[in-house]
């Protein structure tokens, strides 16, 4: 029997996703700031090579979009 890998996690991210504890570290971050404009807007979060994406809205071409090479950046 195969040993199941890159199983997801409950928010659908893999465990081996380096977004996934990024995500976890937002989530932590707008808990203890309920009135921070991250927990106000609740940005989603990708990791496209060495960029992070930052996207406010339905989609990138409904929404607004910050890159960087940090979470803080994009």
């Amino acid at each position: 029997m195969r040993k199941k890998t890159n199983i997801a996690s409950k928010n659908g991210f893999r465990r081996d996703d380096p977004t996934l504890r990024a995500v976890e570290e937002m989530e932590l971050y707008r808990a203890a700031h309920p009135g921070s404009p991250a927990a106000v807007r609740q940005p989603r979060l990708f990791i496209r090579g060495q960029l992070w994406i930052a996207l406010l809205g339905p989609s990138v071409e409904e929404g607004i979009v910050g890159i960087g090479p940090t979470i803080e950046a994009a």
